[in-house]
């Protein structure tokens, strides 16, 4: 009966270690899981799951709030039959409620109409992407993406001259 009751608590001591992981993980890495996690979600086009992780602060150095930003990513994704996104870390800069994830992605995919042009132009810059995290609430899913910069992008008009 003790071995009984021993393993049982071992077993509930890893369960509860498991299931609080999430929450003991540095500021960083949360969001870099939820930056990955939102990466996974462009490469499937999910546009209504994705919505969710962007700040209804959400502003792009385009001016786009949440809805135009999605609705723009949804134009230019959209010809893309197989797509596979990328993403390569460069820089993470943390403080407890904002991260910023600089890096550069690659695109892998083919497809019709802009999607090629899109590709192209994607995997040619050098310029990193800068993505800026902020924890809005006290989960580790409740990081959201407060901002996306490229200076390579400075005073390219979207989506026509891209």
């Amino acid at each position: 009966m003790r071995l009984i009751i021993r393993i049982a608590v071992v077993v509930a001591v890893l369960v509860l270690g498991w299931l609080a992981w999430p929450y003991l993980q540095s500021a960083e890495k949360q969001a870099k899981a939820r930056h990955r996690e939102l990466f996974k979600l462009a490469s499937k086009r999910d546009w209504k799951t994705a919505g969710t992780f962007l700040s209804p602060n959400y502003e792009d150095q385009w001016g786009s709030r949440p809805s135009e930003a999605l609705d723009l990513a949804r134009d230019l994704m959209a010809g893309f039959i197989i797509l596979e996104i990328k993403w390569e870390d460069t820089e993470i800069s943390a403080n407890e409620t904002i991260v910023k994830v600089r890096g550069h992605a690659r695109m892998e995919g083919n497809g019709m109409g802009v999607s090629q042009m899109v590709m192209t132009k994607v995997n040619q810059m050098q310029e990193p992407w800068v993505f800026t995290w902020k924890k809005e609430g006290w989960k580790p899913s409740d990081w959201k993406l407060m901002s996306v910069t490229n200076k390579e992008l400075e005073g390219v008009g979207l989506p026509s001259d891209l």
